[in-house]
């Protein structure tokens, strides 16, 4: 360009030809004007300037449009196919908050109209999915505002878009919604519309419309039945559902309490039907109509409100088994009658089950839901199966196929032949009959389902209730694996069981704890969900008892926490949940934070009897921490305190049994046996007693052994003499006592369901162990072989068998009879070869295998025999 400008400067401009026209501007002075090159000259280089300006402005103008596509514009379709969309896949709740926000928006009224249709169908079909009445009626408002404001928007219901809805399918709607709010005058007048707007070919959305009325008014459904039957054009499928609806509306008014002539009501019924024979020809409509007179014979006998005799009831199942044999015989199969063949093996099923025959029952439903798969009959068949499983006490088969019931009904797979609440009260009814035979695994399962297909706002029974039903069947299964956990556990220990069957015990002990754990959380959720205070506080109570019986110390402790922290107001229940979290907390091993709820109990609930209850406790924990003196200064006072504390009361007793073993533990025996003594005289029939003597006769035991060295150093023969005749007779008192606690806990091992715990062997053990070591330290070795004997073979199998061993071994050696030494000796090597060397780990003793090998290696050299 600026090549050009200066080759058209150079040029030298031409005047004009001759003839041509002058320039046609106006007349300017010559000499105002700058010279033509000046002029030239003064634009050269500036005339580009305005041009650059002018693109740059274009481009920064049309940049974004570059840079960035054109926003599409979102069409009523758009909208509309999205909740589509969002229906199709069940999400009725999105769908509704995207119809609201589109709403909005500014749109015509026929489009208004559209989206209120749109949005009046994703509520509807929430609501109809629903098991819950509270929130179908809570949605209805929003059917039936939004059905209304599509109307109107419409200007009418001529109006309406028909690929949306029809007119009988809006007043049908309409009618429903109108139900869900109990209001059935308004839904009766709806569907006297709808029957109205209703074309010839509509006859589904008759049918739905007829099955709609039987909820507001049974006149004006009998009429539209009695028209659809009699009307010439009807297809003989039409004229077979009236006919059999007719039939099922004539058996339905017996139910009636002002009719009590329920035989004239059944006949009326099956004579409708025959009237119907003369108007279908065909075989397979007469097989229908046979069907529904057999279903009437059923229903009517089935249900129980109406007033038949047994007699009249069996001869009803009877006559309706007689009507489905004779088709079965005469019906081929067909593939254009597969629904009359499932509803015939379906009601075959019902009268087999109506007459507690449930083994044909169960072949009759599993064909419906084997062959007839898309039958209409498959989830009543399916219920029919789980009954009948019930009753012949296939219990898993029969969970199964609830299972499937409730699943199905749960998804909104709704069924007129499968009734939600029939459902639940069978549910109810097989978990209490469950739990009255104390089967709580199946009871706390059948629980469960019951749970699923439950509604929140159910008052017969309630979640709540039903949560609860589960926790106690929870509970009682966990103490039932306790309980035969405790029992192989018992057994092994007695020698009647292997050791190799502690995996048993394991096993059993893992499910009591899980099972624990279920009931805990089950007490605690319903805990949650209950409203009432004092029934909440119930629920915590077990959630924590379940706790603290699954061995979950800190878990109940929190659980303990939590009441006390909701329920202030609760001063009985309070105090005792502090009492309990004392416990817990000294059950952990926490006795600072155990002594602290203990003496919180005390300081703001003196009165209260788990104040009283708090000191022995208060005491141990005491002692647990090595403040003896505070233990003994607690329990002194407590039976000092005579105006609180009677000798008869549980607190004194149990004080007085502690204070021995304190003194015992303190090593002043002569103060225990003085307290163990007592308590025995005024308490033998008390719990502790059996363990209260063994403490006792130990402390004879360790009494007399003490004298030992102030026999030794006695002054004078009559002072040594006597300090001997006294250490004979504590031994001696010693181990009579021993020979009583062992008779007593073989007792306890042999009349008492609970078998002996791992404590309660030890004390058992000792004592045998320990009445030997009295006579041994009697100097009466024959009576000590014969107990060290006794001893060696009830334990063979355990460590503790060598210590026996040993002993015999050395009484032997001191009667000066090396044979039997010898004997003793080998008997002693060879045990020792069977003992594993972990069992010696697991001992508290101060032997190792290695140390008995070597003494007794020593003593075979030694040359003692």
């Amino acid at each position: 360009m600026a090549d050009r400008s200066k080759d058209n400067s150079d040029k030298v401009e031409q005047p004009p030809a001759d003839g041509a026209p002058a320039d046609v501007g106006p007349a300017v002075d010559p000499q105002a004007l700058p010279a033509p090159r000046t002029l030239r000259e003064a634009f050269r280089g500036r005339w580009q300037m305005p041009l650059a300006l002018i693109g740059l402005l274009l481009v920064l103008t049309g940049l974004p449009r570059l840079m960035s596509p054109p926003v599409p514009v979102v069409t009523l379709e758009d909208h509309v196919r999205a909740a589509r969309q969002m229906i199709d896949a069940g999400r009725f709740e999105r769908a509704a908050d995207y119809l609201q926000s589109v709403l909005e928006g500014q749109w015509s009224e026929p489009e208004t109209s559209r989206l209120r249709l749109i949005l009046a169908d994703a509520r509807y079909r929430q609501a109809s999915g629903s098991a819950s009445e509270t929130l179908r009626g809570s949605l209805a408002a929003e059917v039936l505002n939004n059905l209304a404001a599509a109307v109107a928007a419409a200007g009418g219901e001529q109006g309406l878009d028909g690929s949306l809805v029809t007119p009988g399918q809006l007043h049908a709607r309409l009618a429903e919604a109108y139900l869900w709010t109990q209001n059935v005058k308004a839904a009766d007048a709806e569907l006297r519309k709808g029957f109205e707007a209703l074309r010839p070919e509509e006859q589904e959305q008759r049918r739905a419309l007829i099955l709609l009325g039987w909820n507001c008014s049974r006149d004006l459904v009998r009429g539209q039945l009695e028209g659809m039957a009699a009307r010439a054009q009807a297809s003989d499928d039409d004229r077979m559902w009236a006919a059999r609806q007719l039939a099922r509306l004539v058996a339905a008014e017996a139910k009636d309490v002002r009719q009590r002539d329920p035989d004239s009501r059944i006949a009326a019924a099956v004579q409708l039907l025959e009237e119907q024979r003369g108007h279908m020809a065909s075989p397979d409509a007469q097989d229908q109509l046979d069907v529904a007179e057999a279903r009437i014979l059923w229903s009517a006998s089935d249900d129980r409100q109406i007033e038949l005799s047994p007699a009249q009831r069996q001869a009803n199942l009877d006559q309706a088994e007689r009507i489905l044999d004779a088709v079965e015989l005469r019906h081929k199969k067909s593939a254009t009658q597969a629904e009359m063949e499932a509803e015939m093996h379906w009601l075959r099923g019902e009268v087999q089950f109506a007459q507690q025959r449930p083994g044909p029952a169960i072949d009759e439903f599993a064909t419906v839901t084997r062959e007839y798969e898309q039958s209409g009959y498959v989830r009543a068949s399916r219920l029919g199966l789980a009954k009948s499983y019930a009753l012949y006490s296939k219990l898993k088969d029969a969970l199964d196929a609830y299972n499937q019931v409730v699943t199905e009904l749960r998804e909104g797979h709704d069924d007129p032949l499968v009734d939600r609440q029939a459902v639940q009260q069978s549910l109810l009814m097989l978990h209490r009959q469950l739990f009255d035979n104390r089967d709580w695994e199946q009871a706390y399962r059948f629980g469960v389902l019951l749970e699923m297909i439950l509604p929140q706002d159910s008052k017969h029974p309630s979640p709540v209730e039903v949560k609860q039903m589960q926790a106690v069947a929870l509970q009682r299964l966990a103490f039932e694996h306790k309980k035969q956990a405790d029992h192989v556990r018992g057994l092994i220990a007695s020698g009647r069981l292997p050791a190799d069957r502690k995996s048993e015990v394991d096993r059993f002990s893992s499910m009591a704890h899980e099972t624990l754990l279920m009931a805990a959380e089950a007490y605690l959720q319903a805990a949650y969900m209950e409203t009432a205070s004092e029934k909440a506080g119930n629920d915590l109570h077990d959630a924590w008892f379940c706790f603290d019986q699954a061995g979950e110390i800190q878990r109940a402790i929190a659980v303990l926490k939590k009441f006390v922290a909701e329920h202030p107001a609760d001063q009985q229940r309070i105090a005792q949940a502090i009492f309990n979290l004392g416990k817990a907390y000294q059950a952990a091993g926490l006795c600072d934070n155990a002594i602290e709820q203990y003496q919180r109990l005390v300081d703001q609930f003196a009165k209260s009897p788990d104040a009283n209850k708090a000191q022995v406790p208060m005491a141990q924990c005491y002692k647990s921490l090595g403040q003896l003196d505070k233990a003994e200064t607690i329990i002194r006072a407590l039976l000092a305190d005579d105006q609180t504390f009677s000798p008869d009361s549980e607190e004194y007793t149990e004080a007085l049994f502690e204070l021995g073993r304190l003194k015992y533990e303190q090593a002043d025996y002569r103060e225990a046996i003085a307290r163990l003594d007592e308590a025995l005289q005024r308490y033998p029939d008390n719990p502790q007693a059996l363990y209260a003597r063994y403490y006792l006769a130990d402390s004879y035991r360790r009494s007399g052994l003490v004298l030992d060295d102030a026999i030794t150093s006695a002054k004078t023969p009559l002072e040594k003499r006597r300090l001997t005749d006294t250490r004979a007779a504590w031994l001696r008192q010693g181990r009579a006592l021993f020979d009583q606690v062992i008779l007593a806990f073989e007792a306890l091992r042999q009349g008492s369901e609970k078998p002996l715990g791992e404590l309660d062997w030890l004390y058992m053990r000792n004592s045998h162990f320990f009445r030997a070591d009295c006579m041994f330290a009697l100097g009466d070795y024959d009576e000590a072989i014969r107990l060290y004997d006794r001893a060696a073979m009830e334990y063979h199998d355990q460590p503790e068998a060598l210590s026996a061993y040993v002993r015999i071994i050395t009484c032997y050696v001191l009667l000066d009879r090396p044979e039997q030494a010898r004997t003793a000796n080998e008997r002693a090597r060879w045990l020792l070869k069977k003992l594993p060397a972990a069992g010696f780990a697991q001992r508290p003793l101060p032997m190792s295998k290695d140390y008995f090998d070597d003494w007794l290696k020593w003593a075979g050299d030694a040359g003692l025999w």
